[in-house]
């Protein structure tokens, strides 16, 4: 009985902690799933109102010799926000079944799962397909089975291999057919945006850091050029 005990006594607080361990990432997976369907949501509808919003606030504008300014400022606005917008949408989708099928056809586990990661991580710019990647590639080397019994390094080299030709066709193929030339952003000031996002406003800062940079820069070169 005392030898019982004495083993209750270490189990139960293990057992009570993996418990806490599995519904705080339960509640962090749904909190975080429910962050990127809202952000999907308030896309769509930015791309449909911005035009609309543009016409609004160049009404306003009356001053002379500012209105034009501001007509041209507000159109540049929306091809900004709403090619990019529209864009993400577009390509999360694209990525989304392509992963999903590759992944499946290559024996990865929860594949449907991971092609839904990364088409909602494609809204977060240059870091969104590094973390969708590297999940399919944690859950290939940690796979019990493998395709033609390969070694779980093996395995994981080959997904790593088929998340890297996705993302090569993603950058040189479908970003600029979808995108366009958009945002006209330095990769680098992207990813310095997306953490300066993060930090201030969390996922959604990071989501719309990129057309908030590229705004910020077409209102920057407007006065540039309107005061030299």
């Amino acid at each position: 009985n005392l030898i019982q005990q004495q083993l209750l006594g270490l189990v139960e607080p293990a057992v009570s902690q993996g418990g806490q361990l599995v519904t705080n990432l339960a509640t962090a997976t749904l909190t975080t799933l429910g962050n990127l369907f809202f952000i999907f949501v308030i896309s769509i509808y930015l791309a449909i109102e911005i035009p609309v919003l543009g016409e609004r606030v160049a009404g306003m504008a009356q001053l002379p010799g500012y209105r034009r300014d501001a007509e041209r400022l507000l159109r540049e606005f929306g091809r900004i926000w709403s090619a990019y917008l529209r864009g993400q949408v577009i390509l999360g989708l694209v990525i989304f079944i392509v992963v999903w099928l590759g992944l499946a056809l290559l024996g990865v586990q929860n594949a449907l799962a991971l092609g839904l990661l990364s088409g909602l991580l494609e809204f977060i710019p240059v870091l969104g397909p590094i973390i969708g990647a590297g999940a399919a590639i944690v859950v290939a080397f940690f796979q019990p089975e493998t395709i033609g019994q390969l070694a779980n390094w093996q395995y994981a080299g080959v997904v790593l291999i088929f998340m890297l030709i996705v993302q090569q066709i993603e950058n040189n193929f479908l970003v600029p057919r979808i995108v366009g030339e958009s945002l006209d952003l330095h990769p680098l000031i992207v990813i310095i945006g997306v953490f300066m996002g993060s930090s201030l406003a969390g996922i959604l800062g990071a989501i719309l850091a990129a057309p908030v940079v590229a705004t910020l820069k077409l209102v920057g070169l407007y006065a540039w050029r309107k005061m030299f």
